[in-house]
């Protein structure tokens, strides 16, 4: 889950913010709510230190704790994250013109991506012309391997 970071900029990495964002990424592989318990198992750090690491990002607004189930999510910081490099990143309106000619081109959905290691992070997506087509899993930005063959 951690990324490779460059060997030479280890000694300026803090361990706080590594694991505060590494409890984040727990998040990218799970589509429901997570408990405490889970999130310290999946980081194999004790369940005190999960606990104030998601205090401390609830108060900022990147978790959020499901009252009924007592159980945490994502908060809106994150998706406001999210929105502002997409707005910034303008790969996707530059592209846009060149997606839209190849989907009337040819009348299937178009897919943007960048590599990131050796995923790909979907940054756009427009469906297909056809009624019945290829449903992908690229329905919002994400991570997702590269296929192999």
């Amino acid at each position: 889950m951690p990324r490779k970071a460059h060997a030479a900029n280890q000694r300026y990495h803090i361990r706080a913010v590594e694991r505060a964002l590494s409890l984040l990424r727990v998040f990218l592989d799970h589509d429901s709510d997570l408990s405490a318990t889970d999130l310290s198992q999946a980081l194999h750090l004790d369940l005190s230190t999960t606990f104030r690491m998601l205090v401390t990002l609830q108060a900022q607004g990147f978790i959020e704790q499901n009252p009924a189930s007592g159980k945490y999510r994502l908060g809106v910081t994150c998706l406001e994250l999210g929105s502002r490099f997409l707005r910034s990143n303008d790969i996707r309106q530059r592209a846009l013109p060149t997606m839209d000619a190849l989907r009337h081109r040819f009348g299937e959905t178009v897919h943007l991506t960048i590599l990131d290691g050796t995923e790909v992070v979907y940054l756009e997506k427009l469906a297909g012309l056809h009624p019945i087509g290829f449903m992908s899993r690229a329905w919002a930005v994400g991570h997702l391997p590269i296929a192999r063959g």
